[in-house]
This record gives C-alpha cells, structure tokens and sequence, in this order.
C-alpha cells in the first residue's frame, strides 16, 4: 500500500526546478546559444502547472502551441541573427521533454493531474526519435494507417506542420502498440545490455 503524504508547495517548486534543469542538459541545445540552456530551463521552471491543471484535455494542444511560441520568441531573442523560425524544434521538444518528466513525476502528476491528458502528450522530436518514428512507419507498409513523415533535417528545420506529421504517425505506431504517444520514447531508446 502506498504511503501518501501531502507535499509543500515550496517541494514541488523545487521538484520542478528539478526536472526542469534535468530535462534540458547542454547536449540538447548544443548547436543554439550559449544562453539557450539557463534561459529554457527557466522558462519550464516558470512553467505554471497550476494552469494546466485548470484546463480542459482537449484544450491542451492550443496550450502546448501557446507555450511553445513564448519559447521561441524568449531563445529567437538571444540570437544576433533573424533565425526566429529555427527555434520552433528545440523550444516544442524541450517543453515536451519537460511535460514527460513531470507527468512520470508522482508529486507533480498527482498534485497537477497531470494523467488528465495522457492521450494529448506528445513524444519530443529530435532526430532519434524521429527516426524511429518514420522507420517504423516505413516498415508498416501500406498497413500503416498515417502519412509516413519525411526524412529527418535537423531540429532546427522542424516547423510545425513536419513536426505535426510526426506526431500523427507516433500516435499510429503507439495505437498498434496499444500504448501511448509519450511512452514511446521509453520504447525507441536503445535497451540496455
């Protein structure tokens, strides 16, 4: 039987700042400025929970769209050069590495309801992950009941409709798993020994 035990709100900040540092390490931004990692962490340690919580599960996409455009325009603005479009990729996986972290996270799960949208997460994109997605796709052949996403780029050259595509596709390939978009990733990182 497990023990439960109500938890400060001064814990969940700090298990959020937590899995916000955890989730984002520095080989995830690497091609990005140098300011890119202290200034993402922030932004999901910022991330009001509580908001979500408060929302609809069908309203989650249109939230997750919101979140990511604030991102992009904090990172496009750390950057000299007019590359706002290049920011979309990494600020959509970052949020979504952050929302995988704490909905796997017992105290922010169950203090935000975080279950509620499990059918909404998303699996983050980078190029692993992609390619798994669209390999597995490939090799459903004409069984496969979702377009097959194009060949990987780079994080930066995911816009929003490729990145959508992908997300279409994982959604099928966890349907044939009987399991959920954000559990894949547990599925296509390599198995250990």
């Amino acid at each position: 039987m497990a023990i439960r035990r109500k938890i400060s709100e001064s814990d969940l900040k700090a298990i959020q700042n937590y899995l916000a540092a955890t989730a984002v390490g520095p080989s995830t931004v690497r091609s990005y400025p140098g300011d890119t990692l202290i200034t993402t962490r922030q932004f999901l340690g910022k991330l009001q929970l509580q908001a979500l919580a408060n929302k609809p599960a069908d309203s989650f996409p249109q939230y997750l769209s919101i979140l990511s455009r604030r991102l992009k325009v904090k990172l496009a603005a750390l950057s000299s050069a007019n590359e706002n479009d290049d920011y979309f990729g990494i600020s959509r996986k970052v949020i979504n590495i952050f929302l995988h972290n704490a909905y796997y996270n017992r105290y922010l799960c169950g203090r935000f309801e975080l279950d509620r949208f499990e059918d909404q997460f998303e699996i983050p994109i980078d190029s692993r992950t992609a390619k798994a997605i669209r390999s597995r796709a490939i090799k459903s052949g004409e069984a496969f009941p979702a377009q097959i996403p194009p060949p990987w780029k780079t994080i930066k050259a995911l816009t929003p409709s490729t990145h959508a595509e992908y997300q279409r596709a994982a959604l099928a390939i966890a349907q044939q798993q009987g399991t959920k978009r954000v559990h894949l990733d547990a599925y296509f990182w390599p198995s250990i020994g």
